[in-house]
């Protein structure tokens, strides 16, 4: 037939021309290597999106208007998780000049601008929190002046027992929040006194001042919303529960998918932070996605470059082994890497760049690629078995074997190529680079690899001698079961068909996950600081942006935002604006007017006559104590939820109290916690003072630095919304993104980002299978010319393809999206071994159903065996994507396999007898 007659020639040729071939080969890789030179390589994730998405276009105008999507976040931590203050600001203070100074950081974040919360920090109150406040300083206002003009413990208890009620009735009116922290400082308070007094007396003070001076900020001077006071005596410091912790928040340029794979901005962070925290005997971890990826990233490709010269060593080792000859690497080698050159030449040519995906067709080019070697060099170590004339195997070889690879790459190229029906602008370069990658190593592997062959001879100096051996040796297990199958053909399919059908009922256990956590590098450190810093701080590396024209839309943004289940904290130019300033201003004004009254009538000293405050008597302490347990017990009825925990701190001042009376502490050391309340009183009114001169105030008012987080490149503002579960899966996306489009279209975000991935790679995918399907089979009507043919070339890739998918679901069942990279594979190689069993049976005369799948068989068992060793080195990743890719992969091809040896030769000895399509085709070139 014209196709025979066509490679007869092509082989002739070869083996007559090898010079010709060489100068042509040479000719095709300079002009690649010149198309490749300067070639744009695109290395951003952001290159694998589609380009007509809208949220991918709302995304990119978000970055840049605002900067980097997603912030790096650097979590200081004392060994042993004791407090240590000094030396964690210390660090701090000297870690985040460096990192700012690092290219792509915008800056570094660590502490609260306490100046401007100073002045203004009472007017984010709503006008009924700040009358609430106004109205406890006038109320206590006696018992106050008393503890600043004498400090003392007990002073301190009859202050915070005459306000009680009205803070345990804003529990029961509704404000929970106000109710529970006023509690929480009262809690505090008693221990602080039973650590102090009882427990540890002569411990150094500098713990319990810090705590008693939370304590007097939290009950003087909280504001709702804002928690200035706490924030003001903290010095603004993002400190962790117990000062053992603190978190830099450093607010990036760069943005993950829009910087390149493998950009070091978080190895700069890391260098220097390691350095300067190891310097102050901190422990430091970082979290985000900037840390995640690089980590991510370092583990994989040590373990798969490890992985994979070991699959390599051991494919070249079974080369060498089964071809007796120590060219098998250069004959295989050679051919793979000019695949590789002239490929990216005609990326150069047909898509202009490389990106990612076009950079890692190379694995896939391994595990296909060189299936078309093993092919051609079984059926050729056969032929030279047969006869020591190369010229002649090379013709043989090229018009039998040879339309099989042809007929298998194409197919294989077309699977991929088929890719391009997906909307995933990824899926388009690695399908169009693969498949052009497929035909390029066809060619090299039918043309160049002969003219190899032919010149290892000359080499040799004995041009026409075989310069490998047998390729084939005995696989007597294989023709057994051939055997066994053909006698016994009808058994064989009931067997086949239950098996099937029983690995088919497993694939209903698939299922596909898409929690970015559980798809990468297991026992990631950044993955352990993020659960940190979420369980420590309430922050998430992960937000929404969504754009603002002005302030007043930048406020709606933020109110309709805290209203949504997914979202829990929302940040805002507004935060800091606070609207209806006109009726706070006036209270704030008040209260600072009443805070420095309190402080003069302090100064002055006890009033003629008053009582004494019980200073350094714990009599009195103990006497406070009681009392406030008794007015903690009978506000229980009004406490409304907060009475259980109302009940247990009465319960606890009261055995306080006992404690006292039976073991009475020194007086100094009552002393000295006196002092130490009467400073804390006197700073918290202090910072109450400065608001007797409270003015209104608007964003251009703001401090530069603290616009800076919110203001855009063009004008335009910003407001953040984190969410409450940040993980990268579909179900918390889904619900995050649906409340942040409720309330503006414009949002953006790096986890809407994964759901387009998402749905381009699920919502495509069966259009995507579908035009593969058909063009694989148009393609091989054209080569089998026969439906009947077409259908059993594809019995091999059904059968093997449920059993080695149910297979998978029964080992792993909870896949990731990773492992619908595995279809095109699976695909490609499956169908290559019905086209390979199909061309043989046909060369045979369509009679001789085990010779020919004995023959065929060996080949297609080493190229399963090499693909799953290829593919199976990721099952020892330690990363659950690619292990779940490797896995599919890997039983996809050998269930193949085992169909072909089985499935497929039943078949075809049930139809011998009657008229095979295809038996009239000319017969082998044995004959020739």
């Amino acid at each position: 037939m014209r196709r025979e007659r066509i490679l007869d020639g092509l082989g002739g040729f070869i083996y007559q021309h090898p010079r010709v071939i060489a100068l042509a080969t040479v000719v095709a890789t300079l002009a690649a290597l010149l198309a490749i030179r300067g070639m744009p390589f695109d290395a951003t994730f952001f290159s694998l999106f589609p380009k007509s998405n809208p949220d991918v276009d709302r995304f990119h105008e978000a970055v840049e208007e605002f900067g980097g999507s997603s912030h790096l976040l650097v979590l200081l931590e004392t060994p042993g998780g004791g407090p240590d203050r000094d030396r964690l600001l210390a660090c701090a203070e000297a870690l985040a000049p460096s990192i700012a100074d690092i290219d792509d950081v915008e800056r570094v974040e660590f502490r609260i601008d306490t100046e401007f919360l100073e002045t203004h920090g009472l007017i984010f109150l709503d006008p009924a929190d700040l009358g609430r406040l106004d109205a406890a300083l006038t109320v206590q206002s006696d018992a106050i002046a008393a503890v600043l003009a004498e400090p003392s413990v007990a002073g301190a208890l009859v202050s915070i027992n005459e306000g009680l009620p009205q803070t345990i009735g804003s529990a029961g009116g509704g404000d929970l929040r106000d109710a529970q922290l006023g509690l929480e400082a009262l809690d505090a308070l008693v221990v602080t006194i039973e650590d102090r007094l009882l427990d540890a007396p002569d411990a150094p003070i500098d713990a319990a001042r810090a705590r008693i001076e939370r304590i007097v900020a939290r009950w003087v001077g909280r504001t709702a919303g804002v928690d200035v006071a706490t924030l003001i005596e903290r010095g603004g410091y993002l400190l962790g529960p117990g000062d053992a912790s603190l978190l830099l928040i450093v607010r990036l340029d760069a943005d993950p998918l829009h910087s390149a794979f493998g950009f070091d901005l978080y190895d700069q962070v890391k260098e220097v932070a390691d350095a300067t925290a190891g310097q102050a005997g901190l422990s430091v971890g970082y979290a985000g996605h900037f840390a995640m990826g690089a980590e991510d990233q370092r583990r994989t490709l040590s373990k798969v470059q490890l992985l994979s010269f070991i699959s390599l060593l051991l494919v070249i080792v079974t080369f060498v082994f089964l071809l007796r000859s120590r060219w098998a690497p250069l004959l295989v080698g050679l051919p793979l890497l000019l695949g590789v050159t002239w490929t990216f030449g005609l990326v150069r040519v047909v898509l202009g760049e490389m990106t990612l995906m076009s950079a890692v067709f190379g694995i896939a080019l391994f595990g296909l690629g060189v299936d078309f070697a093993i092919h051609l060099l079984f059926r050729l170590g056969e032929e030279l078995d047969r006869r020591p004339d190369l010229g002649e195997a090379i013709r043989v070889t090229l018009r039998t074997t040879g339309k099989g690879v042809i007929t298998g790459g194409l197919t294989t190229a077309l699977a991929f190529f088929g890719l391009n029906a997906s909307e995933f602008r990824g899926a388009h370069h690695l399908g169009t680079t693969t498949g052009m990658g497929m035909i390029c190593c066809v060619v090299a592997f039918v043309v160049v690899m002969p003219a190899m062959l032919v010149g290892i001879a000359w080499i040799r100096g004995s041009a026409g001698a075989p310069p490998i051996g047998r390729a084939t040796p005995s696989a007597g297990s294989i023709d057994a079961i051939v055997g066994w199958v053909c006698r016994h053909p009808v058994v064989t399919l009931v067997v086949a068909l239950l098996v099937t059908g029983g690995f088919a009922t497993q694939l209903t256990r698939f299922e596909l996950i898409y929690d970015l956590e559980k798809i990468i590098q297991q026992d990631l450190p950044s993955v352990a600081t993020k659960h940190r810093v979420e369980e420590q701080f309430g922050l998430t590396s992960e937000f929404a942006m969504l754009a603002a024209s002005d302030l007043e839309e930048a406020d709606r943004f933020a109110k309709e935002l805290r209203t949504k289940a997914s979202i829990s904290k929302v940040e805002g130019p507004s935060d800091l604006v606070p609207t209806d300033q006109g009726s706070r201003v006036p209270l704030a004004r008040s209260i600072g007017a009443t805070a420095g009254a309190l402080l003069d009538r302090g100064a002055r000293g006890p009033a003629p006559g008053a009582a004494p405050s019980g200073a350094g008597d714990p009599a009195a302490v103990a006497d406070g104590l009681d009392r406030l347990a008794r007015s903690a017990a009978s506000a229980i009825p009004i406490a409304g939820p907060l009475a259980p925990d109302l009940l247990a701190f009465a319960t606890r001042a009261a055995s306080v109290a006992g404690r006292l009376r039976e073991t009475p502490p020194a007086s100094t050391h009552v002393a000295a916690l006196d002092a130490e309340v009467g400073v804390a009183f006197g700073d918290a009114l202090e910072r109450l003072r400065p608001f007797a001169e409270a003015t209104e105030f608007g964003f251009d008012d703001l401090p530069d630095h603290v616009k800076a987080r919110y203001l855009g490149r063009t004008g335009r503002l910003v407001v953040l919304a984190y969410p409450h579960d940040a993980r990268f899966s579909r179900e918390a996306i889904d619900a995050f993104k649906a409340d942040v489009m409720s309330v503006s279209e414009d949002g953006a975000a790096l986890a809407f980002m994964v759901n387009v991935l998402l749905q381009a790679a699920l919502e495509t995918m069966p259009r995507t299978i579908a035009v593969v399907v058909v063009l694989v089979c148009l393609l091989l009507l054209v080569d089998l010319r026969s439906v009947r043919l077409t259908i059993l070339a594809m019995v091999p890739l059904g059968f093997g393809a449920v059993v080695g998918f149910g297979a998978t679901c029964v080992l792993s069942p909870v896949m990731s999206v990773l492992a619908l990279g595995a279809f095109p594979l699976v695909f490609g190689i499956g169908i290559d071994d019905g086209v390979h069993l199909i061309h043989r049976f046909r060369e045979d005369g369509g009679r001789d159903v085990p010779g020919a799948v004995a023959a065929t068989g060996r080949a297609i068992l080493f190229t399963s065996v090499t693909t799953a060793m290829s593919f199976g080195c990721l099952l020892f990743t330690n990363h659950p994507g690619l292990a779940g890719l490797g896995l599919t992969v890997s039983l996809g091809v050998l269930g193949c396999f085992v169909a072909s040896i089985t499935v497929l030769p039943a078949i075809l000895q049930l139809g011998v007898g009657s008229s095979p399509g295809a038996a009239s085709e000319e017969p082998s070139g044995r004959a020739a």
